[in-house]
């Protein structure tokens, strides 16, 4: 978990963010969490880099467990949402 004020990198590093950006990150932090509508946006490589608090709860996973994570593990490809997830990256 990321101390506010600073960025978790790839490596697990944590360095200081630019108070700019730390304070677009508390912003957009608060945007998710006050989201009615689920919402994740994904890399092109499929990977979640923003959940809304909805999704959350639709899912019954954290934020923490779906961040970084793929379509593919996110979601059971036997189930429709899967299916359909995994066929829109690939």
């Amino acid at each position: 978990m990321s101390m506010p004020g600073q960025l978790k990198i790839a490596t697990g590093r944590r360095c200081a963010m630019p108070p700019k950006f730390s304070a677009l990150k508390r912003y957009v932090d608060q945007i998710m969490g006050n989201l009615q509508d689920g919402l994740m946006l994904f890399t092109r490589d499929s990977r979640v880099v923003l959940v809304s608090a909805s999704v959350e709860r639709f899912l019954s996973r954290p934020r923490r467990e779906l961040l970084g994570h793929t379509v593919k593990e996110i979601f059971s490809q036997n189930s429709s949402l899967g299916a359909l997830c995994s066929t829109v990256f690939n």
